[in-house]
């Protein structure tokens, strides 16, 4: 992906933040605290893993935002596995998809809010650890 592409996504992500987007959703509450990050998940949907890529933008205790070039939209289910920084373990949830604004180009990727709804205890454990000791040096 393109530099230019990646810049375009963050200026998109920070104006969805500033609810300058049309697509923001002023009802949203945030629940928890969002931890900047940058890893890849693989996503599989209804058993097969998605045709295309998927990178973690933030992760907080109850879900991740998500760049992707899938097509997803609000309510679609999928089961996901990523790497933590600092882990050397994968862990696996799934996950709900709560909120998309799509890229506005083709270039462009997809930016995609998730809520994990089925998580072992041991992963929530891992991922709100994760979270907790990263923000301590925001």
């Amino acid at each position: 992906m393109a530099k230019t592409t990646l810049d375009s996504s963050k200026e998109r992500l920070e104006a969805i933040k500033q609810e300058q987007d049309p697509h923001y959703n002023t009802d949203r509450k945030i629940r928890a605290k969002r931890l900047k990050v940058s890893f890849p998940v693989q996503i599989t949907q209804k058993g097969s893993p998605i045709h295309g890529w998927a990178e973690a933008e933030n992760i907080s205790f109850s879900g991740m935002l998500l760049l992707t070039n899938f097509p997803m939209h609000v309510k679609d289910e999928f089961s996901m596995e990523f790497t933590l920084p600092t882990h050397d373990i994968p862990v696996q949830t799934k996950a709900r998809v709560v909120r998309v604004v799509e890229g506005r180009t083709h270039d462009e990727p997809t930016v995609i809010a998730v809520a994990f709804i089925t998580i072992d205890p041991n992963v929530s454990k891992i991922i709100s650890g994760f979270v907790l000791e990263n923000l301590s040096s925001y």
